[in-house]
C-alpha cells in the first residue's frame, strides 16, 4: 500500500524523479527514501503512523528526509549581520577593511566584497583566475595592471581586469577609497597573491 501511495506521489509531479530515484523496494530495518519538500508533512504523519503500528525495531520503517537545493528560498543578506574584516598584512599595504557581500556555495563560484581602503592602502600585486569587476562607491582611488599607466578611479567607474592579469589597486595617498569586487573562484579560491606593490611603484 505505501509503495503505491509514493508511486502516486511521484506521477503528480514528475520533475521529483530523479530526486527520489534512490527509493527502497524494500520493507526492512534501515528503509531509507528521498522526499520532496512538500511532501514532508505527510511523510513525517507516515512515519509517526509506522512507530505506533511497528514496536520491534526490525520492523520499524525509518524515513529519512533529504531537503532539495533547488526548492530552497532565496536568501537575504541583511546590513550589519556579517562582520567586518581586516585585509591581512600578507595581501595588503595599510589599513583595509573587507565587508563580504555574497559567498554562495558550489555550484556557484563567484564571491563577492566591498573593500574599503584608507589613504596609502593597497593591495599586493595580484591576478584572478576568471578575472575581476571592480566597481567603484566612493572616494578616489587608484588601478594599474603590469606593464601600464597607474589610472585614477572615482565613484561609478567600473575596471574590469582579465583572467590571469597581474594588477593592484587602492586608495589614492590622501584620499580613501571603496569598491565592490567581483570575482570567481577556482578550486576554491578566486585570487592568487604575489609580491607587495612597492613605494616607487605606488607613488607611479
Amino acid at each position: 500500500m505505501l509503495k503505491h501511495l509514493v508511486n502516486l506521489l511521484l506521477l503528480e509531479n514528475t520533475t521529483l524523479d530523479n530526486m527520489c530515484n534512490e527509493l527502497s523496494q524494500s520493507f526492512f530495518r534501515g528503509f531509507t527514501m528521498r522526499v520532496a519538500p512538500h511532501f514532508l508533512h505527510l511523510f513525517e504523519i507516515l512515519n509517526n503512523w509506522f512507530d505506533n503500528l511497528y514496536t520491534s525495531a526490525a520492523n520499524r520503517c525509518t524515513f529519512v528526509m533529504f531537503y532539495s537545493k533547488r526548492n530552497q528560498s532565496m536568501e537575504i543578506k541583511r546590513a550589519g549581520s556579517q562582520p567586518s574584516g581586516k585585509g591581512p598584512a600578507e595581501y595588503f599595504t595599510g589599513t583595509v577593511r573587507i565587508d563580504p557581500l555574497c559567498n554562495p556555495p558550489e555550484p556557484a563560484r563567484v564571491a563577492m566584497a566591498l573593500v574599503t581602503f584608507e589613504p596609502g592602502a593597497r593591495t599586493a600585486w595580484h591576478t584572478h583566475p576568471f578575472g575581476q569587476t571592480l566597481i567603484v562607491t566612493a572616494g578616489c582611488g587608484w588601478v594599474q595592471r603590469e606593464g601600464g599607466q597607474r589610472e585614477e578611479i572615482r565613484p561609478g567607474d567600473v575596471i574590469y581586469f582579465e583572467p590571469a592579469e597581474k594588477h593592484w589597486h587602492g586608495a589614492t595617498a590622501t584620499t580613501a577609497m571603496s569598491h565592490i569586487a567581483v570575482q570567481e573562484k577556482l578550486n576554491g579560491s578566486p585570487v592568487d597573491w604575489m609580491e607587495h606593490v612597492t613605494e616607487a611603484q605606488y607613488n607611479g
